[in-house]
């Protein structure tokens, strides 16, 4: 039976002559996983919350929406409630009380069910998504993973045929994010439930989904199972091939090499055939599988030794300046040594906390030198965004110096932070943004909406318009890579680039191994608010199991110098 069928759906906001959506055909059957993506702005959002009329944007929609088999327009909005549970990008969004029993209970009671039955599905649920030690807790004592596995299980103890979860994973790290879509995945296994969950993140997504379907401009570009589509995706939307799974991308361009006669010597052809072409490797199991069939009978390469690697990002496209694996490549973050670099920012025994219960920050000594870029990464409440305001000046340590006297300009997590005027045209007035980096970050058909009224991707945007054009000595940035598809980050890659060739020092919190992979010098990891690594990019990844990047993790076995996809055919 079908879950969900969307019809010819168009819909577009007040006001607007031109529509968000344009003749959206979906069908889904019953206990089937879609991936849903496609570039910022390209209307994710929007179809996903018109599938949801407590929640769907004003405006003008036309065509049908069938949830099993009834229309959507004929339910009620408690039998749409009980039928289809939502969560959102931001987990702090979403939660509206200050215990986790009382949030797991909310929904049930807002549904007038018998309090005996609420006790019931709250214990359920609890159990099933095993946070029954949250249950006294306060939601405000959780991380963000914390809270967006509650928000999932708050949907879920409502028992709804579909869930709808738009970008889940934006803003957690890579351990909490395969948490919650390894609760995903239980709930799709072991309930049944239809999932619909859009993402640029696919790396985790992609093996668990059916069915992809890539959005463009409003319309559905590409629809299918999962090697359907990407075998599609080349001709019907080379825009999102850098968004494919990591592995994916990476057995792709092996595949490209032999069949181009690039490095042929190297491979065995044999392994790239008709028959492997419908075995598209999407995890990191079957990409390891894949890549020893490749190398085998080959001699490990520097398994032992991180290497060095050139990963300087250019606008228009990753640029690769020699061989990876070239014994005598010099990785950006192995430049010269430290104490011929101008410091510009310093951090000497800082400690830092918000309350008197725990500190924040522990003993931080931290040094950042002219025209490098560092990354900071770690858990969720490790104390990276703590960090970033200690050397932005936002905060003052309570024991500890922060020495800098440069200029600094920062991109902050929640990035309407910065937003102050009714327009999106005032605001670039008024905050001086480089016409270069409108045109860059496509901000001049949005001219006229108001800030708040952006999606997330196109906040960030903004956003980053705002202080990439500030002049800082400093740069500072928070989770810039959230909600940015795949060319929106080659063209951010591509300004840090030429930020680092002006001299200024760019500093970047992430969850986003591969991102940082490609534009740091060095890398700095944090837990409970101490630094406990901080090294060369290629070191730091070419040595840690969890905060590494997918193809590092497939084909370490086989050369530690490998983290990238484009590293394995040069």
């Amino acid at each position: 039976m079908e879950a969900l069928k969307i019809e010819d759906l168009s819909f577009r906001y007040p006001g607007s002559t031109e529509y968000a959506l344009r003749g959206i055909d979906i069908s889904l059957s019953e206990g089937e996983v879609l991936c849903l993506c496609g570039q910022t702005g390209c209307g994710k959002t929007t179809l996903l919350r018109n599938l949801k009329q407590v929640i769907a944007p004003a405006g003008e929609l036309k065509g049908e929406i069938t949830i099993s088999g009834v229309p959507a327009k004929e339910m009620s909005a408690r039998e749409q409630t009980k039928k289809i549970g939502f969560v959102m990008q931001d987990p702090e969004n979403q939660i509206v009380t200050d215990m986790v029993w009382h949030e797991l209970a909310f929904g049930l009671e807002n549904l007038g069910e018998a309090p005996a039955k609420i006790r019931l599905k709250t214990a359920e649920a609890a159990s099933f998504f095993g946070i029954e030690s949250w249950l006294g807790k306060r939601t405000s004592e959780l991380s963000g993973g914390q809270k967006q596995i509650l928000d999932l299980a708050a949907v879920m103890v409502m028992s709804p045929d579909i869930l709808v979860l738009d970008e889940p994973t934006a803003r957690l790290d890579p351990v909490a994010a395969s948490e919650f879509l390894s609760a995903v995945r239980r709930v799709n296994k072991e309930l049944g439930t239809t999932v619909i969950i859009s993402e640029h993140r696919l790396d985790d997504v992609l093996p668990m989904a059916d069915r992809m379907a890539v959005m463009r401009q409003g319309e559905i570009v590409v629809c299918g199972t999962v090697p359907e589509a990407i075998k599609k995706i080349p001709q019907a939307a080379p825009e999102m091939e850098e968004a494919l799974p990591q592995v994916t991308r990476a057995y792709l361009g092996v595949q490209t090499a032999v069949h181009n006669g690039i490095n042929a010597e190297q491979y065995k052809t044999d392994q790239i055939s008709e028959e492997a072409d419908g075995q598209i490797p999407l995890d990191v199991a079957a990409g390891r599988a894949w890549i020893s069939e490749m190398f085998a009978g080959y001699p490990a390469d520097g398994r032992d030794d991180a290497g060095s690697l050139s990963g300087d990002a250019r606008e228009g496209g990753w640029h690769r300046s020699d061989g990876v694996l070239a014994e005598d490549s010099q990785h950006q973050g192995s430049a010269a040594p430290a104490e011929t670099k101008e410091t510009v920012a310093q951090l000497k025994g800082v400690w830092f906390a918000y309350t008197r219960e725990e500190d924040a920050i522990r003993g931080i000594d931290l040094t950042i030198h002219k025209g490098e870029t560092v990354s900071i990464l770690g858990g969720n409440g490790a104390g990276k965004s703590t960090l970033l305001s200690l050397i932005s000046g936002t905060v003052q340590p309570f024991r500890g110096k922060v020495r800098t006297r440069l200029s600094r300009s920062k991109l902050p997590q929640q990035p309407q932070l910065l937003f102050t005027e009714e327009t999106v045209a005032e605001e670039i007035e008024k905050k001086g943004c480089p016409q270069r980096l409108t045109e860059l970050f496509k901000l001049e058909h949005l001219s006229g909406r108001h800030p708040y009224d952006l999606s997330g991707g196109e906040m960030q945007r903004l956003a980053l318009c705002e202080v990439l054009g500030m002049d800082a000595d400093i740069v500072l940035l928070d989770e810039p890579t959230k909600g940015l598809d795949p060319g929106y980050k080659v063209k951010l890659a591509g300004e840090i680039g030429r930020l680092k060739e002006e001299g200024k020092a760019v500093v970047v919190v992430s969850h986003d191994t591969e991102f940082c992979a490609r534009v740091s010098d060095r890398c700095i990891m944090m837990a409970a608010g101490e630094i406990v690594a901080d090294a060369g990019a290629a070191e730091f990844f070419a040595g840690n199991d969890f905060y590494t990047t997918k193809v590092n993790r497939m084909a370490r076995h086989i050369s530690t110098r490998v983290l990238l996809p484009e590293d394995l055919c040069r």
